[in-house]
């Protein structure tokens, strides 16, 4: 009975965190080489908008951090959800990804699957559906740069 109160007390936080914009300290552990544009390197972004491709001094993209993935995953160790690296080198080489039963290719069903939601991937802790808190755009930039991570 305490173990599914856990549970449902970290799934009522972390669909209550995701898709949000929040600010939070920077992570302390080093992270490795990203491949994305540094920040000093990117154009200026309007006021509140934060541009595809950039990421902060520990490499992590702000976009993740704008939309509060950064509450669940870190880059190189595990949160709630896997870490990105993890996540990298398993689907380093694979083409297809099978979302609810139906295989698409790789990058389309790691979209759905972010964008929806659902389980069973990485344990029993759900992704919580992130659109349309989540621009598609912004879902994807995320995904492709965590693919390059196991490159």
């Amino acid at each position: 009975m305490i173990k599914r109160l856990v549970v449902l007390t970290m799934a009522a936080f972390i669909l209550s965190a995701c898709g949000k914009s929040e600010t939070k300290a920077p992570a302390t552990s080093a992270a490795p080489a990203a491949p994305a544009t540094p920040a000093a390197a990117a154009p200026a972004a309007a006021p509140g908008k934060v541009e595809l491709g950039v990421i902060d001094k520990d490499g992590m993209p702000l976009l993740a951090k704008k939309n509060n993935c950064s509450a669940c995953h870190a880059i190189d160790h595990k949160v709630v959800g896997p870490a990105w690296m993890d996540v990298s080198k398993k689907y380093k080489g694979v083409s297809t990804y099978n979302f609810a039963g139906k295989d698409y290719p790789l990058e389309t069903g790691l979209f759905m699957k972010v964008s929806k939601g659902g389980a069973g991937n990485w344990g029993t802790m759900p992704m919580p559906a992130n659109s349309p808190a989540v621009p598609d755009e912004e879902i994807k930039a995320i995904i492709k740069f965590e693919l390059g991570l196991a490159k």
